[in-house]
């Protein structure tokens, strides 16, 4: 997955569970009743840390929040940590993940002289296929020696699995709703027509939660990470409120101005070449990226800067093979 694929993920996943009552609903709803029943919902915080190391974060988004429990003492309290698979196949090492972020968790407590504080863990998964990762390590770690297996830490995450799910059972408040059933649609998949439809779940949410940044997330996330076509999007744009903050035409040129800037910023070849890649991805896609073999061939950054500032120009893929060969010559450009 591409950082840019992370960031289109992540971006729509903290967009929705920006909101206090995205968060409660979803705790409400989807986590064991018996659980759910012992948290003061209404003291829910989110705090700003994430755990997530930079080798993982193609693979992981994270929230974490803190919410008093209903025991009538004010300083009783726990967190709630929400780790967001973004594969969509089973990660067979979550509960040790999960454990290690746990203990990441601890380890701030720690250095902040905190007591150690109870955490909730919970794991977001999207994808088809049924769960099958061990829900804790005393499921990873194997012995047939009962005193053994007494030495492995036994706590067990709680999953949310979307495809457990049928469409009747998807509930919530309206923008979590919107979230889920999206993303489940997707999975079963979707006919992109009917985003408008979909898109009207939100017509009950308060539209302060509704926000730009909201809908160029899920802009990003339909176009990136979904195979619909330009033209339903533009459709769907043009028939929802969206098409009153967002067009095809600004996303492309603030995605095209923020490659080239990338490139200015750092000066080197490494960002030259995100800086293009950026601007493949943005312009043709898949199509664009597999060119993108070529241009790491280059090392002449006077070359990279010009092959980046050219690109603007281009409306075809063929139009950058054309590039290419202009800047590189049939030798290079062949392969």
């Amino acid at each position: 997955m591409s950082t840019t694929i992370y960031n289109v993920h992540d971006k729509f996943f903290k967009e929705t569970f920006l909101h206090k009552e995205t968060v409660q609903s979803f705790l409400e709803r989807y986590i064991p009743p018996e659980m759910a029943s012992v948290l003061d919902l209404g003291t829910l915080q989110e705090r700003p840390e994430s755990f997530i190391g930079k080798d993982l974060k193609e693979y992981f988004s994270d929230k974490l929040y803190r919410v008093q429990l209903k025991t009538g003492k004010e300083d009783e309290s726990i967190f709630v940590y929400i780790l967001f698979e973004h594969k969509s196949y089973v990660h067979k090492n979550t509960a040790f993940q999960m454990l290690h972020y746990m203990v990441k968790i601890w380890e701030k407590q720690e250095s902040q002289h905190e007591e150690f504080t109870v955490i909730l863990p919970i794991v977001f998964y999207q994808g088809k296929e049924p769960w099958t990762a061990p829900m804790s390590m005393q499921e990873m770690i194997k012995t047939q020696v009962p005193e053994m297996k007494k030495l492995i830490p036994g706590s067990e995450y709680i999953l949310f699995s979307l495809s457990a799910l049928s469409q009747e059972e998807i509930q919530g408040e309206p923008l979590l709703k919107f979230y889920l059933r999206l993303l489940w649609e997707i999975q079963h998949g979707i006919d992109y027509k009917r985003l408008e439809e979909i898109y009207s779940i939100l017509k009950e949410t308060p539209s302060r939660d509704v926000s730009k940044d909201f809908n160029k997330a899920l802009i990003i996330y339909l176009l990136h990470a979904t195979e619909i076509n330009k033209e339903d999007l533009q459709e769907f744009i043009n028939k929802t409120p969206v098409k009153k903050e967002i067009t095809m035409a600004s996303l492309a040129q603030e995605w095209r101005q923020e490659g080239i800037l990338e490139g200015e910023r750092k000066g080197k070849k490494e960002g030259l070449w995100s800086g293009i890649e950026t601007i493949l991805e943005i312009k043709f896609g898949e199509s664009g990226l597999k060119l993108m073999s070529k241009f790491l061939r280059i090392e002449d950054i006077n070359i990279l800067d010009k092959l980046r500032l050219s690109l603007k120009r281009t409306q075809t893929v063929d139009d950058v093979e054309v590039l290419l060969q202009k800047y590189l010559g049939p030798s290079l450009q062949a392969g």
